[in-house]
């Protein structure tokens, strides 16, 4: 096999099964009230690192399907909304254009296209020491670029 290539392990290989399950084991222990501690013991894990990771990981996957399943039946009748009164909402029906602009907010809401812009901050620092980097610059003698 070339260098940096590896063969990927079968989602149905005896290990896997076995990791899956001990996932479903730690969570079902964590919601009957075990602590990370007692779970990392009673499945075996070297610490209770492995025990936290093995809930985090049965959480995501069993709470992963339901938000996408909630999403796309959310999706769906709010496209059902804006299919009844997009129409009423053309020919001049404010309170349909109210539920129309209602629906379209809930979508952009549901599939996080308002969420916050993240600003790079490092370039205003740059803005700001510009004049001085230009003064030291002079300071020195090193002829401006004008």
């Amino acid at each position: 096999m070339p260098q940096g290539r590896h063969r990927t392990e079968s989602l149905t290989s005896p290990r896997r099964i076995r990791a899956v399950e001990k996932q479903r084991q730690a969570l079902e222990l964590r919601m009957g009230g075990s602590t990370i501690t007692q779970i990392a013991k009673v499945l075996g894990y070297a610490n209770h690192s492995g025990a936290e990771a093995a809930i985090r990981v049965a959480l995501q996957k069993t709470l992963e399907p339901t938000a996408h399943e909630f999403r796309a039946l959310a999706l769906e009748r709010l496209s059902k909304v804006l299919n009844v009164f997009w129409l009423p909402m053309i020919k001049g029906d404010e309170k349909a254009a109210d539920k129309v602009l209602r629906a379209i907010a809930a979508i952009r809401q549901l599939l996080g296209l308002d969420a916050p812009v993240k600003v790079d901050v490092s370039l205003q620092h740059t803005l700001v020491d510009l004049p001085i980097i230009a003064l030291e610059a002079e300071r020195r003698g090193v002829p401006s670029q004008n």
